[in-house]
């Protein structure tokens, strides 16, 4: 590395925009001629020089290459690289996953993956025993607190971000608080905190150093011609000296330590082929220069950081959202494609539902009527598609009250012009009657509202405002991620004023005054936003169309003649009650019950007598449980039998393990915000298995706390510590993860525990072998037609 002044460390990484490719027709030729290419170019690049790194973030494009491109030899360089620390996995998740309108509960299964056609953490570590430590969260439109929350839980040691507030970055980068602790969650301990560092205004690609399109240098060239970078630098490599290291030395001075990094991507042979030369030049001048350069890791470069012991300071203050750059908001795709979101809303129920059926279908014993192999191949589709995704006046509207016993729904239609036959819009506001004793007080009032929105005209919005009673004074608290609540007060802009205060609406938000609280829930992601005091406003749909090329060759340009279909719950009441109702209100429209008909046959018919019937499972008010899976994963527990296992068999034909069940359990409530529902709770976990899946007393087998992805055993995760500038705030016992867990376990507020539970029988299991060729090529067939319909 470096040795003197300034040590840039050059980082050249890959980023395949899998968000944008899903948007365009030919995604699979985009694998062929593009990502697949980028690997192929890479790993040979990488075994002709030693001094050579790379990382690769996104899964997605890496697995299908080395599944259906890669090959022998390809495959055997790529261990060879990751034995050497020449290659690295980051994230190490199916995609970059979006930060702002996603469910943490589909943000934590696209990182851990799932068995047979793994994908995620699940994939590197059956495939090459490794799990990744650092994150590379550079291009989601935004910061959630939640994320370094989550990857702090699944053993990260740092984390990268760059999409943030223009203003609000280059504030950072004047007062050198680019890096960071990030405190994600005020209810966590300080073990749950992660040390970031936001990416300067360069962003991921270092200006002037792209080589596939124009190089751009501090001073325009004697002829202003600018060389073409598809020629070989060492032509103008004094041009390139001088602006390397002017860039470098500018941007030194926004950070506390003495190693800069130095990020670049694009075209593998020509940047390697380029950059090569320019390093050993400097290296060579490195004390006229006062600067010396290397390839290097993320790993390498963290290491370097946090060797000096610096003090940091510590972020508490939330997330970074909305992003904003110089020109505009990006806020409106908050509501943008509003039945993608709703589709992949309720694909992530059914995969929630169907994982537990299967799961309790398998334990105690398997029903004959089903092929595991077959069942768990489904679920596994299902998981990989759920891992990928102005008001005007009107002029007539029409209304009907249809009053009955049970509930009383309002119907109102809203017309284009006098005279239209078909309605635009329509709400159905449905109001239960609760039937109350004497003398009793409804405290609570909740109104059910279904929408039918579009198709709209073209360039308007739909909007869904509620003005109240509730003095707000513009103060509005909308979730991150359904994970926990930000507080967001309205900010006075010059510009983009009303898109700027528009902030992302996973699951619920809220408006209140000093006694009572509005809350709304929703059944899929929007925009949310507070532009008067004593209102709150939704963006239900958009349709938006604009001339940009850029935005036409993405299919960006937001065109949307579609019918959408919301659904919001109203709650009104105090906010002590609220805060009770608003998560169980959340999960209960979140996972509505799954009804499934079928027809009777001669192979189906009711049995005469008392039928038996699986008892009712009831956690603690406060617990969720968040997973009750059979992933398949097929590797051992132990990590070293793990890599014995990979030296002998290198992944090859291998068997399911259907005796493993995921279990996550997730406290609900954040700190300090309800006296009884905030509170640590204890929970026997052989009781309640038990009970989950009708074992009738024959117990299950060992019982390991696992971390968030599965693939590290918490006794043996050690996560790197940072010196802060304030103590750590601790909250719960620190020593709660190494409590045995043949008994109970004690799980703190907003705390997500996952487990391992080994099940022993004597019945031989159904255990179904990894696919064939034949049963991949089917797979990969599959995965193509769901990208050419839309996933």
């Amino acid at each position: 590395m470096a040795r003197l002044s300034h040590q840039p460390v050059t980082l050249p990484s890959s980023f395949l925009d899998l968000e944008a490719q899903f948007l365009h027709p030919l995604v699979q030729e985009s694998l062929r001629a593009y990502a697949a290419n980028v690997y192929t170019t890479v790993v040979e690049q990488l075994m002709l020089q030693k001094q050579r790194r790379f990382i690769a973030v996104e899964q997605e494009y890496f697995q299908l290459w080395w599944d259906g491109i890669a090959s022998y030899r390809q495959k055997r360089q790529v261990r060879h690289l990751l034995a050497t620390r020449r290659l690295e996995f980051v994230i190490g998740g199916q995609v970059m996953h979006d930060e702002t309108v996603a469910h943490f509960d589909d943000q934590i299964l696209q990182l851990t993956g799932r068995a047979l056609f793994a994908e995620g953490h699940g994939f590197l570590y059956e495939t090459f025993g490794i799990r990744p430590r650092f994150s590379w969260q550079i291009d989601s439109f935004g910061a959630s607190a939640t994320t370094p929350t989550l990857f702090a839980l699944a053993g990260f040691h740092a984390h990268v971000i760059s999409r943030i507030d223009y203003a609000l970055k280059d504030t950072m980068q004047n007062s050198q608080r680019l890096q960071f602790v990030w405190r994600g969650s005020p209810s966590l301990s300080a073990q749950q905190e992660i040390f970031t560092l936001v990416l300067d205004q360069y962003n991921y690609c270092s200006e002037g150093f792209n080589w596939d399109s124009t190089a751009v240098f501090p001073e325009p060239p004697p002829n202003r011609i600018y060389p073409n970078m598809m020629e070989p630098v060492t032509q103008n490599i004094r041009d390139y000296i001088v602006a390397l290291v002017k860039n470098v030395k500018e941007r030194a001075t926004w950070f506390r330590t003495p190693h800069l990094l130095w990020p670049w991507g694009f075209n593998a042979s020509l940047q390697f082929s380029n950059t090569d030369p320019l390093l050993d030049f400097i290296n060579s001048n490195s004390s006229k220069l006062v600067i010396s350069v290397e390839y290097a890791m993320l790993a390498d470069y963290f290491e370097a950081v946090q060797a000096p012991n610096i003090t940091w300071c510590v972020h508490t203050h939330g997330d970074f959202l909305p992003y904003s750059d110089p020109f505009q908001a990006w806020t409106g795709f908050y509501a943008s494609r509003s039945g993608l979101k709703a589709l992949a809303r309720r694909a992530s129920a059914l995969l929630y539902a169907g994982e537990s059926m299967f799961t309790r279908y398998m334990w105690p014993a398997p029903h004959q009527h089903l092929d595991p192999a077959w069942a768990l191949k489904q679920l596994q589709r299902l998981r990989w598609a759920v891992s990928e995704s102005a008001q005007r006046p009107w002029n007539s509207v029409g209304r009907q009250i249809v009053a009955g016993k049970l509930m009383t729904e309002i119907r109102q239609y809203f017309y284009r012009k006098v005279g239209d036959r078909n309605h635009t819009y329509a709400i159905y506001s449905r109001l239960t009657h609760v039937p109350l004793a004497q003398g009793a007080e409804l405290l609570c009032r909740r109104i059910e509202q279904e929408y039918r929105v579009g198709p709209l005209e073209l360039n308007r919005e739909a909007i869904l405002r509620t003005s109240t009673s509730l003095h707000n004074q513009q103060v509005l608290h909308s979730d991150n991620n359904g994970y926990q609540m930000q507080r967001r007060v309205f900010q006075k802009y010059s510009s983009n004023g009303i898109a700027l205060n528009y902030y992302p609406m996973a699951q619920s938000a809220f408006i209140e005054d000093g006694r009572s609280r509005l809350v709304l829930v929703s059944k899929q992601a929007h925009g949310v936003s507070s532009q008067e005091n004593r209102q709150v406003e939704v963006m239900l749909h958009h349709q938006l169309w604009n001339n940009f090329d850029w935005a036409l060759d993405y299919d960006l340009t937001l065109n949307d003649t579609s019918t959408v279909y919301p659904v919001l719950w109203l709650l009104l009441g105090p906010q002590s009650l609220t805060t009770r109702l608003r998560q169980r209100c959340g999960l209960a429209l979140q996972h509505a019950p799954v009804v499934l008909l079928r027809e009777l046959n001669e192979s189906a018919q009711i049995v005469p007598g008392p039928q038996q019937q699986q008892e009712a499972v009831t956690l603690p008010p406060s617990l969720h449980l968040q997973i009750l899976s059979i992933p398949g994963w097929n590797y051992s527990s132990s990590h070293t039998e793990h890599l014995q296992d990979l030296q002998k068999r290198h992944r090859g034909k291998t068997k399911a393990d259907l005796r493993r069940v995921l279990l996550r359990l997730h406290h609900l409530y954040e700190e300090g915000k309800d006296p009884v529902l905030s509170q640590p709770v204890r929970v026997n976990l052989q009781l309640t298995l038990s009970v989950l899946l009708s074992l009738q007393g024959l117990g299950c087998g060992a019982v390991e706390e696992r971390s968030l992805t599965g693939t590290w055993d918490v006794n043996t995760l050690h996560r790197w510590s940072w010196k802060r500038q304030e103590p750590p705030h601790h909250r719960g016992s620190p020593s709660s993860h190494s409590t045995p867990l043949q008994g109970t376990v004690t799980i703190y507020p907003k705390e997500i525990r996952t487990f391992f539970v080994h099940f022993h029988s004597s019945k031989p299991r159904a255990d179904s072998e990894a696919p064939g060729p034949q049963e991949k090529e089917d797979d990969l067939r599959h995965r193509k037609a769901a990208w050419r319909d839309g996933g």
